[in-house]
């Protein structure tokens, strides 16, 4: 605002911070509702009743909707700050059991854990993994970068 003016530099602000919340918004909406049918699959996964009667993915995404609806109706973030602490004590105790489990498993026989030579597809594909898992990393980061930035 202070080098285009109030009216120009109100307007060159708003409309990209929209988009960017909007479209974080529609992401993290779909990504939710589309975590809990998966969830809710895992539960329900030797029970044909619970298939029969399962929610359409689109409505997996209107009751996450809902939820986020009842969860910003809080007055601040420090009323679901126990949500962070059981998601970071959760990622603490997977990430343990995997290599814990791991290690006492051992290797594998027969699991060659050495580089072969693979093929041009084969490091295209590898190559495409590498940009996704740096693709999921960022997405993460950005989510808490714009929760703070809304929080402010």
């Amino acid at each position: 605002m202070a080098a285009f003016g109030p009216k120009l530099g109100k307007l060159l602000a708003l409309l990209p911070v929209m988009y960017l919340s909007g479209g974080t918004c529609v992401t993290l909406l779909i990504t939710g509702g589309g975590t809990m049918q998966h969830l809710y699959h895992i539960l329900c996964e030797n029970d044909n009743i619970c298939h029969a009667k399962s929610l359409t993915t689109v409505e997996w995404y209107m009751v996450f909707i809902c939820l986020a609806i009842v969860i910003a109706q809080l007055p601040n973030l420090n009323s679901v700050a126990w949500v962070s602490l059981v998601s970071a004590i959760s990622a603490v105790v997977y990430c343990t059991i995997i290599w814990i489990m791991s290690i006492s498993n051992g290797r594998p026989s027969g699991t060659k854990y050495s580089l072969s030579a693979r093929g041009l597809e084969s490091e295209m594909k590898s190559f495409t993994n590498v940009l996704s898992a740096l693709g999921i990393i960022a997405f993460s980061f950005r989510g808490h970068n714009l929760v703070l930035e809304i929080q402010v």
